[in-house]
């Protein structure tokens, strides 16, 4: 399993309890970073997002669909896939026997309208791909056979609900934040605000 954690290092030397998702992934991490002689509560809390996805997938009736559905679900990072190469990617998808539904962060519609506007303006003659701007239900998250996303959390939450498949685009990610660590010993946590992927 891989998990992102997001985390201002030394926040945590003034913090009295930090909610972790897992042991396995928090726990030596912070506890290396603590300061010294001060004892901090780390609670085990879980995932309550995907937790109520998998309930509300669970209760969903099931049905293949007639046309294979992709969704596009990309992260609000710089260089994402709506601004890197989400055209390139539907230009080559449609026309292909595919449903396409671009699901952009939220944060992207809220920012970039007109990014978006244009979008549906491209590809309004197209029939097989949407343009998705409301996020009031998680039916196209459920209902999708694949997703495509870049660095996005929630290609965590749609392959531990529904079992399918995640297609990642390797976008470039903010290198001097981000660390792939197999040790928590790799990186020196005093000077680095950082972006863990933990394998």
């Amino acid at each position: 399993m891989v998990l992102r954690v997001v985390f201002f290092w030394r926040a945590a030397w003034v913090l009295e309890g930090v909610g972790c998702m897992c042991d396995y992934v928090v726990l030596p991490l912070l506890n290396s970073s603590f300061e010294p002689g001060r004892a901090r509560e780390l609670v085990e809390w879980g995932y309550s997002l995907l937790d109520e996805m998998r309930e509300d997938y669970a209760k969903m009736p099931k049905k293949e669909n007639d046309i294979k559905s992709i969704l596009i679900a990309p992260s609000w990072q710089k260089d994402n896939i709506v601004d890197s190469c989400l055209e390139d990617i539907l230009d080559n998808l449609k026309g292909h026997g595919y449903k396409i539904t671009v699901r952009p962060h939220p944060q992207h519609v809220r920012h970039m309208p007109e990014k978006m506007e244009g979008l549906k303006e491209r590809y309004k003659n197209d029939t097989d791909i949407e343009i998705q701007t409301d996020f009031s239900s998680n039916s196209t998250v459920f209902e999708a056979d694949l997703m495509i996303t870049d660095w996005s959390g929630i290609a965590y939450e749609y392959a531990y609900t529904t079992c399918k498949p995640v297609l990642f685009i390797d976008t470039p990610l903010t290198t001097e934040r981000t660390y792939i660590l197999k040790s928590p010993k790799q990186v020196n946590y005093d000077n680095v605000p950082l972006s863990l992927i933990v394998l």
